[in-house]
């Protein structure tokens, strides 16, 4: 065995506690960061699902406006501005809020709730669990989509 490898062998079984503290800090380093890009990719893919299954190559929000989930509205001016521009087809309004919705039990829900027009091509639901899209062209009609 060449001489590098018994003095590497030696240095880290001479003493076993600093050796097998090393293991564990090293172990535990790994797993914290697997944990926290499992936490990145997680909330990168939550919180960019409506955005992704959406089939708009341009989204225009309100100025000031800070992530997706705020509920503030382009106002009807701004709204026919973008489409006087060429080469924009339609300019979908859609409505976003949270909610508690009620269950058949009696307790309540945290919910998200979208509001786009269908006809206009907004954005679609992908992961119904209950109800149908055609079905939502009747007033106060839902469907339950899990994402």
């Amino acid at each position: 065995m060449p001489l590098v490898f018994t003095l590497a062998f030696r240095n880290l079984f001479h003493d076993r506690l600093r050796f097998i503290a090393t293991v564990v800090g090293i172990v535990f380093s790994i797993v914290l960061v697997t944990v926290q890009m499992g936490l990145y990719l997680g909330f990168g893919r939550t919180v960019t699902t409506m955005i992704d299954h959406a089939s708009a190559d341009l989204w225009i929000m309100p100025k000031g406006t800070k992530c997706f989930e705020d509920p503030s509205l382009l106002d009807a001016r701004e709204r026919y501005r973008a489409l006087s521009i060429d080469g924009v087809a339609e300019a979908t309004p859609v409505v976003i809020g949270f909610a508690d919705w009620r269950i058949p039990g009696g307790a309540t829900t945290p919910v998200f709730v979208i509001g786009s027009d269908l006809r206009a091509g907004g954005l679609q639901p992908w992961n119904l669990v209950e109800g149908r899209v055609e079905a939502l062209s009747t007033p106060n009609a839902v469907a339950i989509d899990r994402s």
